[in-house]
């Protein structure tokens, strides 16, 4: 049976910043068969990584689709540009997989990947967690081993496999980072399901050979013997040596629980080890992201409130760890609907920016608190009706957030970016009010996990997307260091057009700047790619007025295919 986690739906989105001024933040999908974003990072070398999951039909010309006709799961890790277009899109197949397939023992790939997580190692090159399972039942009888274990795949700056790793046992590794020394240490569960399990840390060398892996037990509020099921979400470098981690103890559907949090060093020495709790006072204070507030405190985010009555709410969090001094603890009651942060990074001095889940709207959230815990924004993405924004990083030039997630078009999911842009989204703020949860803390212990390394092999195949600008209007001509919306999806070789005015009512002119118009083609279509006008034109004017009188509300995207069949694509607003 394919198994979904719940933290499987990724989305990205990426805003613009001016020195000059600001324009409404961009709306950046990029579309394949059920591509679902889980995490972005900011790449060193400017950029980001995206990664998550996909579900193609078709994988180098092989069925990917299981005996009952889904498709299995697979990696997503996309590379996008400062710009945020798409640079490659890898997945990955394993190598008994494909020989099955090459040797005609099986008609299709038998192999499902959950991705957890995808890291930037100091080489350049890439560390990705998650699940991988192959069974009777997807598989088919394809002379593929049964079994249901966790991953590390290690790849170059260009997404090709170094080395893949298995690790005896079910579960799931939801975060991983490199060690000041290189090695990895990675966090997630050891169990059946997120609800029957041990929170689970491992730790490999630079090769991905197992050195150590332990359990953190979690001990029930209403008896100190009984222990729950735990699930560490998280993992950061801290300080010198040292790796923070937030989780979650008595995972009860992932909405009911204390937060875990605990401190490690690559060596399996443990500098802190505690649950912060308020079940007994019949409420919720569960820890899913969290982020070095860089002046010796952790920022954590998650859910809190009153589960059984309206459901939580978003949790935000400030405390020194070791001796668990809380500058902070807050959570923001939005009267109308159910909250959940996912995850937090902090991109300036007293600032706190945190993404994740609206559930009375089914969208993504974005929120903004100073040092104290006073909110100071919250947005969900209304417009653009999306499942949640599943991570949060920060571009260190703008110091700006950047968040991604998962936004439905129907039947299938696409990949959204954002990059907040100081309060110019394409929704409006909401207004919340705060209240501080009461809690208690108490330490549990930690045992060894047992488990054992399997060597394995996998194969990087490329994939394509679509791409397009859903949210986002571009005011006039901008400096070179903002980016240009409008020239991010146009091919090279061709100038960008200019749109005005944007929104348009009843006309919209259109500017090709040095090119012209003789033998074009003109479409317009809306944000799910569907073409609402299509004209061919023969004129040698560079400028023309395009009747818009007829079109809804909305954004729409503008095409030009000129006589060599380049492609210019802007995007405008009607109103």
């Amino acid at each position: 049976m394919k198994q979904i986690f719940k933290r499987t739906l990724v989305i990205a989105a990426f805003a613009m910043y001016s020195q000059a001024g600001f324009a409404q933040n961009s709306d950046e999908h990029y579309f394949n068969q059920d591509a679902q974003n889980v995490g972005i990072e900011y790449l060193s070398g400017g950029g980001y990584i995206l990664s998550g999951n996909t579900f193609p039909n078709v994988i180098n010309g092989w069925s990917n689709l299981d005996v009952n006709g889904y498709p299995n799961g697979r990696i997503q890790l996309k590379k996008i540009d400062n710009s945020l277009n798409s640079q490659w899109f890898k997945t990955y197949v394993t190598l008994t997989e494909q020989t099955a397939v090459l040797t005609h023992q099986c008609t299709h790939l038998a192999v499902s990947f959950t991705c957890g997580y995808a890291k930037q190692t100091a080489n350049g090159g890439y560390i990705i967690c998650g699940n991988v399972s192959s069974d009777g039942e997807s598989g088919g009888g394809c002379n593929e081993p049964t079994y249901h274990n966790i991953f590390l795949l290690r790849t170059d700056a260009s997404g090709n496999v170094i080395w893949y790793k298995r690790y005896s046992t079910t579960g799931m590794l939801w975060s991983v980072t490199e060690t000041s020394n290189g090695n990895f240490i990675a966090c997630g569960y050891q169990g059946n399901s997120a609800m029957i399990c041990n929170s689970l840390i491992i730790c490999t060398d630079a090769n991905g050979n197992l050195t150590w892996s332990k359990n953190t037990l979690t001990q029930s509020y209403w008896d100190p013997a009984t222990i729950v099921s735990s699930d560490y979400k998280q993992i950061i470098p801290f300080g010198s040596g040292r790796y923070a981690l937030v989780g979650i103890a008595n995972t009860f559907d992932e909405e009911w629980g204390g937060t875990l949090i605990t401190i490690v060093d690559d060596a399996a020495n443990f500098y802190q080890n505690v649950i912060m709790d308020n079940e007994a006072q019949g409420l919720t204070l569960i820890g899913e992201g969290l982020a070095d507030a860089h002046d010796g405190d952790l920022a954590i985010t998650g859910l809190s409130g009153v589960p059984c009555t309206n459901g939580g709410q978003l949790m935000v969090a400030k405390l020194e760890p070791y001796t668990m001094t809380v500058k902070f603890l807050k959570y923001y009651n939005n009267p109308y609907s159910i909250s959940y942060g996912y995850s937090v990074t902090v991109p300036q001095s007293n600032k706190i920016s945190v993404t994740g889940y609206d559930y009375f709207h089914n969208d993504a959230l974005y929120a903004e608190t100073d040092f104290t815990g006073n909110l100071s924004r919250y947005v969900d993405f209304k417009s653009f009706p999306s499942s949640g924004g599943m991570s949060i990083t920060t571009n260190p030039v703008s110091g700006l957030p950047v968040f991604s997630g998962v936004y439905f078009t129907g039947i299938d999911a696409a990949t959204f970016v954002v990059e907040d842009n100081v309060g110019h989204d394409c929704d409006s703020d909401t207004v919340l009010n705060q209240n501080t949860p009461p809690y208690i803390t108490y330490y549990p212990a930690t045992q060894n996990a047992g488990l054992v390394q399997i060597n394995d092999d996998a194969v990087a195949y490329n994939l394509n997307d679509n791409q397009m600008l859903a949210c986002g209007i571009n005011p006039g001509p901008p400096p070179p260091t903002r980016r240009v919306p409008n020239a991010a999806n146009a091919a090279t070789g061709t100038s960008a057009i200019v749109l005005f005015p944007n929104p348009a009512d009843n006309k919209l002119s259109v500017d090709l700047g040095i090119n012209n118009f003789n033998g074009a083609e003109l479409s317009i279509s809306d944000i799910m790619g569907r073409v609402v006008a299509k004209e061919n034109i023969n004129t040698t004017a560079s400028k023309m007025d395009i009747d818009v009188s007829n079109l809804l509300h909305g954004v729409y995207i503008l095409s030009i295919k000129d006589s060599k069949g380049n492609i210019s694509r802007a995007n405008f607003q009607k109103n």
